[in-house]
């Protein structure tokens, strides 16, 4: 006699009298009290069909002998689900029987901190994971501009999109957060997962021979891309050390050589200075400046 005895396979959904999608179940039958594990799978995975049309479409793997015939196995699996909506063992949702997708992994490529005014440009790869991705409605993914307030990408596919014309970046620093969204095969939201773009503002350092500097001079420094002043800066030695900090980030308060813990003696520029980035953004910048010409490099720790 063929008996189901359970199914064990959480990526799959079989409802009667509505659409579904499924993959792949294993099923677990009795013949003559001996269990015989077999693999019935829908020729068309993936597909969005009916639950009679998946009965007539299975191919079933492991039967051998005069065990049974697929036909006792079609009948003994539609006895076994019967008017229950669904029958998936093992689940995560409550023995209800149906899998929540659940994203996760939401990355941003390349991943770096972007300056002030620059566009998210052609190439740039959001992607993502998802689990029991057999059931998230299909073409339901959204990527959205939290910050602003407006979607990237709606009706998407898969779990990775490539830019492919420019987004506008920040005009200030700070963070852009990016949402990632679905929609499951019940219509359900699948919760969102978020990921921030950061956008900097170059500090210009260097060394100038002369004791006061213009946006030219300024322009014409070397410079690192910084979320706020902290941190430590390599200053090259050879004339007067010069750190320009965007009037943005606020004033340091602390100038200190990292090696010796002193602080070091600076002055600061009377005014600021105006500049204008590659992408067309206007800085301001605040300038300060060792009080002495230096010969050696050494490391600036701002605070």
């Amino acid at each position: 006699m063929l008996k189901i005895d359970k199914i064990d396979n959480c990526n799959i959904r079989i409802r009667s009298g509505t659409t579904i999608d499924i993959t792949v179940a294993a099923i677990f039958f009795s013949v003559s009290s001996n269990e015989k594990i077999i693999t019935i799978a829908p020729q068309k995975t993936g597909a969005h069909r009916s639950f009679s049309d998946f009965l007539e479409n299975i191919e079933i793997n492991g039967i051998s002998g005069s065990d049974f015939t697929v036909e006792d196995a079609v009948k003994e699996l539609n006895s076994f689900i019967g008017n229950y909506t669904a029958c998936c063992c093992g689940d995560d949702d409550g023995g209800s029987g149906f899998s929540k997708p659940v994203l996760s992994n939401f990355n941003i490529t390349p991943d770096k901190i972007r300056e002030v005014g620059e566009p998210v440009t052609v190439g740039t790869v959001f992607s993502w994971s998802v689990t029991y991705s057999g059931n998230v409605k299909p073409n339901s993914f959204v990527i959205r501009n939290e910050t602003v307030g407006a979607d990237v990408v709606t009706g998407h596919g898969t779990t990775s999109y490539t830019v492919s014309v420019p987004l506008f970046g920040r005009t200030t620093a700070g963070d852009f957060q990016f949402s990632v969204s679905g929609t499951d095969i019940e219509d359900n939201p699948i919760t969102k997962i978020t990921k921030n773009m950061s956008y900097g503002i170059m500090v210009h350092l260097g060394a100038v021979s002369s004791e006061t500097i213009d946006a030219t001079q300024l322009q014409a420094l070397p410079k690192t891309i910084k979320t706020g002043f902290s941190g430590d800066y390599l200053m090259p030695g050879g004339g007067y050390q010069y750190i320009c900090v965007p009037v943005a980030f606020g004033n340091p308060t602390n100038f200190i050589d990292a090696a010796t813990g002193f602080n070091v003696p600076v002055i600061q520029q009377s005014g600021t200075i105006t500049v204008v980035n590659d992408f067309g953004v206007s800085v301001e910048y605040n300038v300060w400046r060792t009080f002495f010409e230096l010969i050696n490099s050494f490391t600036l720790r701002l605070s």
